[in-house]
């Protein structure tokens, strides 16, 4: 019998909280795994990204998880799924070392579409949403799905410690069953090879209540 996914989601996050935290800075890479964890992935059959976090945000920041929506380069959707981060004038809260994040796209019927985030920490804890979103036709089309950032660490913030927005993966849908080599700049203009695309994000902020 097939193992079920979440269980299979959970052994994974599970064995690969390892590593160190840097105070007060947090980056991000592509998760390095092992060859029975890439089986354990493939097994699993959908769209996902296992990404390494190591670090920590200081309070009074945040971090969001979201995606832009492009048709034919043009912006259609921005949103944010899941945003973590501690209130600077709450002593009592313990500064999170963030660990992994993962990142699952799931088709339902009717062509529907929907995402599970996951965010894990040092200590164990972790943060999940799903979301909805939307309807994408793939019969007949090529389509890509891949991650943006390497196993190079990518700092969160730049190198002034200002807020950015870091590309992290992308889903991308030809219209005529080819696809050129994934290009973010000519994917966010206006062009005629990508038919539809989701761009994940992690945009470093200002903590909101």
């Amino acid at each position: 019998m097939k193992p079920s996914i979440h269980l299979i989601q959970m052994f994974i996050l599970g064995t690969l909280l390892v590593g160190c935290s840097k105070e007060s800075e947090l980056t991000i890479k592509e998760a390095e795994l092992t060859d029975n964890e890439e089986l354990l992935f493939d097994s699993i059959g959908k769209e996902t990204y296992l990404f390494d976090l190591e670090g920590e945000l200081i309070k009074g920041k945040a971090m969001s998880i979201g995606v832009e929506e492009y048709d034919y380069g043009e912006l259609k959707d921005d949103r944010s799924f899941l945003s973590l981060g501690k209130n600077a004038d709450d002593e009592e809260a313990q500064v999170e070392k963030y660990k992994k994040l993962f990142i699952m796209l799931n088709e339902n019927t009717d062509a529907e579409m929907s995402v599970d985030v996951r965010v894990t920490s040092e200590n164990g804890f972790f943060s999940l949403t799903a979301a909805e979103l939307g309807t994408i036709d793939v019969e007949e089309k090529a389509y890509a799905s891949d991650e943006i950032i390497g196993e190079e660490a990518v700092n969160l913030m730049d190198d002034n410690g200002e807020d950015k927005r870091t590309y992290i993966a992308h889903l991308a849908i030809s219209p005529d069953g080819t696809l050129r080599s994934f290009d973010i700049e000519h994917a966010t203009q206006s062009n005629d090879d990508y038919e539809f695309l989701y761009l994940f994000y992690v945009e470093t902020h200002d903590f909101e209540e």
